[in-house]
């Protein structure tokens, strides 16, 4: 049975690398709807660490929260956005 840190980790890595490695945008319009995305996504983000508390998932939070803003610079997303 693997332990649960470790299973979070794995998850969590998961997540990371599936933002990170989501397609390009190929247009404008693909930017701006990414770029809502990324902003829905970080929100929700910040939820689920409100509403779990401190340790671990807002420590998973606050990453998963670094690779969005992560993408949301690679995709160029507006500067007031960040």
């Amino acid at each position: 049975m693997i332990e649960p840190e470790k299973r979070a980790d794995r998850q969590n890595k998961g997540y990371v690398d599936s933002i990170l490695n989501r397609p390009m945008p190929t247009n404008d319009d693909a930017r701006r709807q990414e770029c809502r995305w990324i902003r829905f996504e970080i929100a929700r983000q910040q939820g689920v660490a409100d509403i779990l508390g401190g340790g671990i998932s807002q420590a998973v939070a606050r990453q998963h929260i670094a690779a969005l803003e992560s993408r949301a610079a690679n995709v160029q997303c507006p500067a007031a956005f960040r």
